[in-house]
């Protein structure tokens, strides 16, 4: 479809030039901040920074590519080779493991088993060998290792020697796998692996053989075993040909790294802290554990979110009644199931399950501080995870668990979200001509699309006289309402006054520019608008909803004397669009608010 540009000046509102139509691809937000990322360049300004969830890529994955209805604990990582692999199991206890390959998050091959069930004999008994929880980790060299918990079906709280870890090893992006190989014997549960910056590799997970073996061996009841947790880890200096500690023997003790007391029973001390991710803080000594700490309370299960730290690379363990480290935020957020990465920008993310919900929240480089939750996912359901899959992009999974006529037919959702953070804006010679082409060199943008189909990014530049602002939008179908909104703070402290100015700008009609009066925004005089420049080149036609649309493209000049000088401005961005059913969608990033320019996004014009 040849687009076609708005004509028109912006008479009392602004100065708008009118071009003949141009051949314009209007740039998608996963095309770029592609610039090379500096580690922690935003470490300082990670309370202004926001998550957006893209909703164009928001997909699920149904059973007719799972090859089960029941699929659950997704795990979702990204190749040396930029596919992309997905493990799963069967129900929530789990009996096998899956994988699939996909090339783009979409399209995905059907599930294959990866670690599989088999029949074992215990003392003379038939039993099965079962499998959950897989967790994997990309490594440095491009192979891909993957761990799962396995466990005796009919034994596994009488008889350690039948559970333990299982590890298979990829050497082409998941394609074809090794054999299995035991890493560790003793019951456990949701392992999860690390790679040290030097090579060392770590397996986190669930700890609870070393309290429960004594009473085994005491001829204690299955039913009457009070059950105990807490978080330990192996590690391997060898690429996982070897482990340490190598546990195959009573009493099963790992390396006790995390674990907080709850209650005594029995004369038994028991202690939470399970389901363990853990990451190596950028440029850092810190690793930063994020575990499940449950309790029981008026006889009800409730879960809280835990962090734990150590700068010395977990030096010692901790003892089996011993709870610790000493560096650690305990039960911080209501919720279970956490999983914990970090931007190469500093911010970190920190998810977990609340109300069958998935949540995330972006933190400080030091995994220490964060921001309200924002719920990237549309379902409900349990265990969900992260993966880091571009610079500005982290991905979010979780099973979306529900039953159709009484049958499990679970998806797994899978969503992008996108970091928003502080640009240096950069120089650059802008033609304010409806065209893209010289915006090559300026990809840094903020990006604002979670709500519905339509979605903008925004891209600033500069140079001696003027800002000027790039604005992308797609959207389906054009409306004459439809408008992105620009509001800038300049030249004073972070409260709307008189350099505060609200650019508008839509597919139909001219841009409006507008200044804080001390009530609310009034247009700017037409004879104070010399200098500022719009043009839009719109791809689609304007109130007519049978068609499918491209969207539309906007260039802004704006003087800087309007901003009021400085080296510094805040930005935040509004996106109003109609839907074709009618609906009005008021698009904006969360914990930011038009009325509060202390929580926009700053532009550096240094």
């Amino acid at each position: 479809m040849a687009p076609a540009l708005c004509p028109g000046t912006l008479t009392a509102r602004s100065r708008q030039t009118k071009k003949q139509p141009t051949e314009v691809e209007i740039t998608a937000i996963d095309r770029l901040n592609d610039g090379n990322a500096v580690v922690n360049d935003h470490a300082g300004d990670w309370e202004t920074s926001r998550l957006e969830p893209n909703y164009r890529q928001y997909t699920e994955i149904g059973p007719d590519i799972l090859r089960i209805g029941n699929a659950t604990y997704p795990r979702i990582k990204k190749t040396a080779e930029d596919r992309y692999l997905l493990f799963y199991q069967d129900g929530q206890i789990g009996w096998n493991i899956y994988y699939s390959l996909s090339r783009d998050l979409v399209a995905w091959e059907p599930g294959r088993k990866l670690f599989e069930s088999v029949g074992i004999e215990v003392d003379g008994q038939e039993d099965d060998r079962c499998y959950s929880t897989c967790d994997a980790a990309v490594l440095d060299n491009g192979d891909v290792l993957a761990v799962a918990s396995f466990r005796s079906n009919k034994h596994f709280r009488s008889d350690n020697r039948y559970n333990g870890l299982a590890m298979k090893r990829s050497a082409d992006g998941g394609r074809t796998w090794s054999a299995e190989k035991v890493i560790y014997t003793g019951s456990n549960w949701e392992p999860s692996l690390l790679q040290l910056p030097d090579g060392e590799i770590q397996v986190y997970f669930t700890h609870s053989a070393p309290k429960n073996q004594p009473q085994i061996e005491a001829g204690v009841p299955v039913s009457r075993i009070v059950a105990s947790s807490g978080t330990a880890m192996i590690r391997s200096r060898d690429y996982g040909e070897t482990w340490e500690p190598h546990v195959t023997k009573p009493p099963y003790a790992a390396w006790r790294v995390s674990q907080q007391y709850t209650h005594t029973q029995d004369g038994i001390k028991v202690f939470t802290d399970q389901m363990p991710v853990a990451i190596r803080l950028n440029n850092s000594p810190t690793t930063a554990l994020a575990a499940e700490s449950k309790f029981l309370r008026d006889g009800r299960e409730t879960f809280f979110v835990t962090l734990a730290y150590s700068d010395d690379n977990w030096a010692r363990a901790l003892g089996l009644d011993e709870a610790g480290p000493a560096d650690k935020q305990e039960n911080l957020f209501a919720g279970a199931a956490p999983y914990i990465r970090q931007f190469p920008s500093g911010e970190t993310v920190l998810a977990s399950n609340r109300g069958s919900v998935f949540q995330m929240r972006l933190g400080d480089a030091g995994a220490r501080h964060f921001h309200d939750p924002i719920q990237p996912l549309a379902g409900a359901g349990y265990w969900g995870a992260l993966e880091l899959v571009r610079s500005h992009t982290m991905l979010g999974t979780m099973a979306n668990v529900r039953r159709v006529d009484g049958v499990f037919q679970n998806r797994i959702m899978v969503s992008q979200s996108y970091l928003n953070h502080r640009i240096t804006v950069p120089f650059a010679a802008i033609a304010v001509d409806g065209n893209n082409a010289e915006w090559e060199g300026c990809t840094d943008a903020l990006f604002v699309g979670s709500d519905s189909q339509a979605q903008t990014a925004v891209r600033p530049a500069q140079d001696a006289e003027n800002l000027y602002f790039l604005i992308e939008t797609l959207d389906d179908t054009l409306m004459p309402q439809d408008a992105v909104e620009i509001y800038l703070q300049g030249g004073g402290p972070g409260v709307l006054g008189a350099h505060t100015l609200r650019v508008r700008v839509g597919p139909s009609g001219p841009a409006e520019v507008a200044r804080y009066d001390g009530k609310g925004f009034s247009l700017v005089p037409e004879r104070e608008l010399r200098g500022v420049r719009a043009a839009v080149t719109v791809q689609g036609t304007v109130g007519d909803c049978t068609d499918k649309d491209t969207g539309y493209l906007a260039e802004l000049a704006i003087p800087r004397r309007l901003l009021g000088g400085g080296d510094r401005l805040r930005c935040h961005i509004i996106l109003r669009n109609q839907e074709a059913d009618g609906r009005i969608v008021v698009d904006q990033w969360d914990d930011t608010h038009h009325s509060d320019p202390s929580s926009w996004i700053p532009l550096v014009l240094a």
